[in-house]
């Protein structure tokens, strides 16, 4: 496991193939939005993010090993936070049929079940975690100067939740140890 990849750069890579299986009309999924300049194969998808968010939490040791079966020799893995960032999926056809069509394709994607909503998905190479998907919203970008090229786009908004995880060979105690008295009755009768 590469200690540098980040929760998030886990997850796009497991959204991407996730998308890729479910809608295999798409031509492409870029991760990062395209320049003007740039010819999509259409449909085509783009998945970009804001900002993130870390929000530490008290470490804990995961107690899974991730695929390959070990980790390091002498490593340890540990959550130490947890990751809340937007992302932004731009969904882009060559006509508004084509747009339309896809994107109920992605929404249900997104949402593969009724209850609850969103996307829960497992990320093998990320030490067999869980990234939490929920969408957001959506809007369709009608412009004119899409028109006149014959591109049609629908921006997903998608609220992403990723834990952290770093390998270190620092060991320390994270759960309370819990000490049991038993008090011994030192009440004694005095005799006179």
């Amino acid at each position: 496991m590469n200690e540098a990849v980040l929760g998030i750069d886990a997850t796009i890579l497991a959204l991407r193939a996730h998308i890729a299986k479910c809608v295999p009309a798409l031509g492409e999924i870029l991760s990062e939005f395209p320049a003007g300049n740039n010819e999509l194969i259409f449909p085509a998808l783009s998945i970009t993010h804001a900002d993130p968010e870390l929000t530490n939490e008290m470490p804990y040791e995961l107690c899974v090993c991730p695929p390959s079966g070990a980790l390091v020799a002498g490593k340890i893995a540990w959550v130490v936070g947890q990751w809340d960032v937007k992302f932004q999926l731009d969904l882009w056809a060559r006509s508004v049929f084509e747009r339309d069509e896809l994107a109920l394709k992605l929404f249900k994607a997104l949402n593969p079940r009724v209850n609850p909503m969103g996307l829960f998905l497992p990320m093998e190479n990320y030490y067999n975690l869980q990234a939490n998907l929920t969408t957001d919203g959506f809007a369709h970008m009608d412009e004119e100067l899409g028109a006149q090229k014959g591109e049609w786009r629908t921006k997903f908004s998608v609220l992403v939740t990723v834990k952290q995880v770093l390998e270190t060979q620092e060991s320390f105690i994270t759960k309370p140890i819990v000490i049991q008295l038993d008090i011994l009755d030192t009440v004694q009768d005095i005799d006179p």
